[in-house]
């Protein structure tokens, strides 16, 4: 008998979206869009950051908890996400940037005298 074998060498691919791709925000709070992808072997497992230091591996792709909008600042945020599929392929990290925007601004009433 003759068989063929599939060998898994490709980087599992996603998607990763603060707010839609927004640019700005005003308020801290966010929403989250990930999706992961890998047709031949699997998502295996993810990693996330809400800062840019190193990934943090979290193991099963889910929505990351403890997004903490007291941490967003009044510059540019990022968020990354690595993936990583069941035959040890890793993807290049997704990530998402966003400014954190509460200058307020206002109308300017000029008088006439």
């Amino acid at each position: 008998m003759i068989g063929s074998v599939s060998v898994d060498t490709s980087p599992p691919s996603g998607t990763l979206l603060i707010n839609d791709d927004a640019q700005f925000i005003n308020t801290p709070e966010v929403a989250l869009s990930l999706s992961g992808n890998d047709p031949l072997s699997g998502l295996a497992e993810m990693s996330f950051s809400k800062r840019r230091d190193k990934l943090v591996r979290l193991g099963a792709f889910r929505l990351p908890q403890g997004l903490d909008p007291d941490e967003w600042r009044w510059r540019k945020n990022r968020v990354r996400l690595g993936l990583r599929d069941f035959a040890g392929n890793v993807s290049l990290d997704l990530t998402d940037d966003i400014i954190l925007d509460q200058i307020k601004t206002g109308t300017w009433d000029f008088l006439s005298i």
